[in-house]
């Protein structure tokens, strides 16, 4: 299959399974600013934030090992290879919430925690084992399982949180079991869906060598993924710790329309993961790299525009009562978003190459950097001290990447036109969250600029669907 069709093939599954459940998801915003109080957000949002540091930590990042080495079609034995990578995943995973068992002590000394202690653990093993099974199913080919069930999640989620949080009035409780039984739910699609149960084997059954190089992959992921955490959430705490749960609450809910872009591009990335690895390092693959970064930078700058041109309006719509604030932060985590998924990008260029260990110098810079940013800002000017530092931490995190990486996979740039766009999208958001009175007609003047300068990209994406449109009309011709 043509690499771009096969790319284009998967992200149209990523779209048609997850796309529609992640609007819907996005939409029960006004269902969490309307029922529950900054303090009660805050508190969820830290509970979650928390997991999400620890599935990576005590799981070893065995998820980012499952992906890479499932996508190694080229195998003797295909399926014993892929009933031990499967496995690996399974085992150490198990271990993982074991050893969060055996913690539970220590944890119960959390305050915020504590008296969520038991939706915390469920959130944990339920999540660690979905990493897995979405993981696996991507690698072997299996996008369409991982689409459907996705969306299963996301649809179960929504209806559960509608009736937890605005029938039942459980508030934290039900926000956290919403997630849980959506969770499991899909857990037990995918274990069927895949046919889970082909790939297990017992553990002495396993190939050392295969576990070797597995945990050897993913153990240099560790601080990478931690460092992301760092990054993505760790101002989260620092909020907390100087402006209160109310102001954390605050800034959470400013993440969400920025989450709603990342989901977009994480769709795309996904996809691209898969297609990365094919012929790496070779001339075409080169060559395919250059033209899908000069398109994904592309497509970033005219959406963190777009979104940015109408945060207003759509935070009227979404944020209720003492939320709306939020609104004049979220143009700065557009921006930030932008950065962060650029450099994830880039990132497939380490993965694609097995170059783990190399992945999580940069991601470390830009944490430490978030982290004296933060403790810099925050107490001087709150939520937005969060969102800048997480802003300058992601673009130079960027920047890092576009300049190291040359070592692994020389990649062309749209210069001038990025350069430029990037210029216009930093004055349009200083203009916005300014709120001055023509803001939202020089915004749309800046979209309109940024279109133009990346004129590029709808040309590209012209030329690689005028092929399937040619074909579709003779067949339907014929």
């Amino acid at each position: 299959m043509n690499r771009y069709k096969k790319l284009g093939s998967n992200i149209l599954w990523m779209l048609l399974g997850n796309f529609a459940s992640k609007v819907l998801n996005f939409l029960l915003i006004p269902l969490y600013t309307n029922c529950l109080t900054t303090a009660d957000y805050g508190v969820a949002d830290l509970i979650t934030t928390t997991i999400t540091l620890l599935i990576p930590l005590l799981s070893l990042s065995i998820g980012e090992a499952v992906l890479r080495f499932a996508l190694d079609y080229e195998q003797t034995d295909l399926l014993s290879y892929q009933k031990n990578i499967f496995s690996v995943g399974v085992y150490v995973s198990f271990a993982s919430v074991l050893f969060l068992f055996i913690c539970t002590p220590l944890i119960m000394q959390i305050k915020g925690i504590r008296e969520y202690y038991w939706y915390f653990f469920l959130y944990f093993f339920t999540q660690v084992i979905y990493v897995v099974l979405a993981q696996f199913a991507k690698g072997i080919d299996s996008v369409f399982a991982f689409s459907l069930w996705g969306s299963v999640n996301t649809f179960a989620t929504a209806g559960l949180n509608i009736l937890f949080i605005l029938f039942f009035k459980w508030k934290i409780q039900g926000y956290l079991l919403a997630f849980i039984i959506g969770q499991f739910l899909t857990n037990i699609g995918l274990l069927f869906h895949i046919k889970a149960h082909r790939y297990v084997i017992i553990p002495n059954r396993i190939n050392k060598a295969i576990f070797k190089s597995m945990i050897a992959y993913s153990l240099p992921m560790i601080p990478n993924n931690i460092s992301w955490w760092i990054s993505n959430s760790s101002n989260r705490y620092i909020v907390t710790a100087f402006c209160g749960n109310s102001e954390n609450g605050i800034y959470s809910i400013a993440s969400k329309i920025p989450a709603f872009i990342t989901v977009i591009f994480n769709m795309f990335i996904m996809a691209w993961q898969i297609s990365s690895v094919e012929n790496f390092g070779s001339k075409e693959s080169q060559k395919f790299f250059s033209t899908i970064n000069k398109s994904y930078i592309s497509l970033c700058a005219i959406m963190t525009s777009g979104l940015i041109t109408f945060i207003k309006p759509i935070a009227k719509m979404l944020f209720a009562k003492d939320f709306f604030v939020a609104w004049k932060i979220a143009p700065i985590l557009i921006v930030a978003c932008c950065f962060h998924s650029l450099a994830l990008f880039l990132g497939t260029i380490y993965t694609a190459g097995k170059q783990t260990r190399k992945i999580f110098k940069s991601t470390v810079g830009a944490a430490c950097l978030n982290i004296i940013l933060n403790i810099a800002l925050v107490p001087f000017i709150g939520s937005f001290g969060a969102a800048l530092s997480t802003l300058i931490s992601y673009f130079a995190l960027w920047l890092f990447r576009v300049f190291e990486s040359k070592n692994l996979l020389k990649i062309e740039y749209d210069k001038i036109s990025s350069i430029l766009s990037a210029l216009l999208i930093v004055l349009q958001t200083t203009i916005v969250c300014c709120d001055f009175g023509f803001a939202p007609i020089i915004s749309i003047i800046i979209l309109l600029l940024v279109c133009v300068l990346n004129i590029n990209f709808f040309r590209t994406i012209f030329s690689i669907l005028l092929p399937f449109i040619k074909n579709k009309k003779k067949t339907m011709e014929g």
